[in-house]
């Protein structure tokens, strides 16, 4: 019996990336405040906007990616897409360490959301080798 399923991994995954550019719309519409996000080093509002906007492509681009796997097994079992799956989940990693260091808010709220970034691309990179076995 394996852990990791597809439908898990791109169910927490596409969780992750959508709550993510909830999270920066609600920034950009000032419902977030600026400050709670950045480690609070953001200068201005408009300094995070410019942040929050990048964020939200590079999530749409993170979307993309997981769909890819969507196009069946060839794709999330090919040896590049388990590849850039664990740089990914390396990345999201790194951010899960940089939250913790961050505001209140980064700690107790955005932590677990990065959290589910890094496990979902942690198993996709994990499913090539778990259901090969």
């Amino acid at each position: 019996m394996n852990f990791i399923n597809l439908e898990l991994t791109l169910t927490l995954a596409y969780m992750f990336y959508i709550l993510v550019i909830v999270t920066h719309i609600l920034i950009i519409y000032k419902k977030i405040p600026y400050t709670l996000v950045n480690g609070g080093r953001s200068t201005s509002y408009e300094n995070q906007v410019t942040t929050s906007k990048t964020s939200i492509i590079i999530s749409m681009i993170g979307l993309a990616f997981i769909s890819l796997s969507l196009f069946g097994d060839q794709v999330y079992k090919n040896i590049i897409f388990s590849v850039v799956a664990f740089v990914l989940s390396a990345y999201w990693l790194l951010g899960f360490v940089m939250q913790l260091l961050g505001t209140k808010f980064e700690k107790y709220v955005m932590s677990f959301l990065v959290l589910v970034g890094f496990l979902s691309h942690l198993m996709l990179g994990l499913l090539r080798f778990v259901e090969a076995s």
